[in-house]
């Protein structure tokens, strides 16, 4: 018995897969922009030291925050930019931009020298990054977050404590005991 598909059955078809295979494709180029963010506690305050690196083939004309807090009343009188470079924070929208000036994010190099202060502290926010390339890519990816002395860990430590409460709280019920009554 021959196909009954039409060649337009068949692309309708197959068109959702090579649409997942392009855009997975996309996803692979954006980890090439990495940004990583050592976090200082101030005692009421956080301090966010931030450098960019950018590993791909093409120069960045922009990498933001989008992730910011809204109306963070630290964040702009305290934003530091390394020379070639400037920074503006936008506090209806939550970004944090850093923009070549003079200089640019060059391709193979890393960055450093963007810094603010922040009431808020990692976690919740400052995690995820947008960067525009000179040519026109766009490339997104998650904000590595190093912690300094005096930074709580927002998630490992909370589950780790309780996890180990639970099983205690399980071996006080009996609940790992050998025997049955």
């Amino acid at each position: 018995m021959k196909n009954s598909y039409h060649p337009a059955q068949r692309l309708r078809h197959w068109l959702p897969l090579v649409i997942l295979g392009v855009w997975g494709g996309v996803s692979l180029v954006h980890a090439q922009v990495s940004l990583e963010a050592t976090v200082t506690s101030l005692g009421g305050s956080f301090r966010y030291d931030i450098s960019v690196d950018n590993s791909t083939n093409e120069d960045l004309a922009i990498v933001s925050l989008v992730s910011a807090p809204l109306f963070d009343p630290l964040i702009d009188p305290s934003l530091v930019t390394p020379p070639g470079f400037r920074g503006s924070y936008d506090g209806g929208l939550g970004f944090v931009d850093f923009l070549a000036d003079t200089d640019i994010f060059a391709r193979g190099t890393t960055i450093s020298g963007f810094r603010f202060e922040s009431l808020e502290g990692p976690g919740t926010y400052f995690s995820h990054f947008d960067a525009l390339g000179i040519q026109g890519t766009s490339f997104s990816g998650q904000v590595r977050i190093l912690r300094a002395h005096g930074v709580p860990d927002a998630g490992s430590t909370w589950l780790m404590a309780s996890l180990a409460f639970s099983l205690l709280a399980l071996g006080h019920k009996g609940f790992f005991a050998t025997e049955k009554p």
